[in-house]
């Protein structure tokens, strides 16, 4: 009985402290999305095709080039454009571009240093209408339960102008603003590829 009661108590401990880390990591919140534009910047990051839990290793690496640079003193945000919804798509076939925003485009020099890590240039070169949330940036975690609760409320009555039959065709994007404490997700109304111009 003594055992049974200990278990009962363990177990019960066990769920109030993974429902106050769900609390403290934000997983309960409201998710309410806004219209607003992606504004026009260059983009210069790493294509990535996999698994999208599989593309840390390019965000460090496009960290450590920052620091190393000095770039991440100008940097507007880092972030991720997702073309493909793993639901639907083979995960080892999911497209993503791993990047690093700027308002303007780099010098010539600067430039190259990027090339020469194989990074390569992105351009919007008009505002993209979107819907945006915001989720808290807690810890590593974060990157984690974010998705999962911002793209399970992604629904035809959450984000009605989405020209898409289904929510997630379109593709998203992924600002992570570690600094300020929070991710950004953006949803595009339609998401075609003259939105995000490759520059050679």
């Amino acid at each position: 009985m003594l055992f049974s009661f200990d278990m009962g108590l363990y177990f019960a401990v066990f769920a109030v402290l993974v429902f106050a880390a769900l609390v403290y990591m934000g997983w309960f919140q409201a998710i309410r999305f806004i219209e607003i534009d992606f504004m026009p910047c260059y983009l210069y990051g790493f294509t990535f095709i996999g698994p999208n839990d599989q593309n840390v290793k390019l965000f460090n690496k496009l960290k450590k080039i920052l620091r190393e640079t000095g770039l991440d003193k100008i940097k507007m945000g880092i972030g991720g454009l997702y073309h493909d919804d793993p639901r639907y798509t083979d995960s080892d076939k999911c497209r993503c571009f791993v990047f690093v925003q700027f308002k303007e485009r780099l010098p010539p020099m600067m430039e190259r240093t990027l090339f020469n890590h194989d990074m390569k240039l992105r351009y919007v070169h008009e505002p993209i209408r979107c819907y945006s949330t915001i989720f808290p940036f807690r810890n590593w975690f974060s990157y984690i339960i974010g998705p999962l609760a911002v793209y399970y409320r992604m629904n035809k009555q959450t984000c009605p102008k989405v020209a898409s039959a289904d929510i997630m065709e379109t593709g998203s994007c992924e600002l992570y603003n570690d600094e300020q404490g929070y991710i950004q997700y953006l949803l595009p109304f339609s998401f075609h590829g003259h939105h995000f111009q490759w520059v050679e």
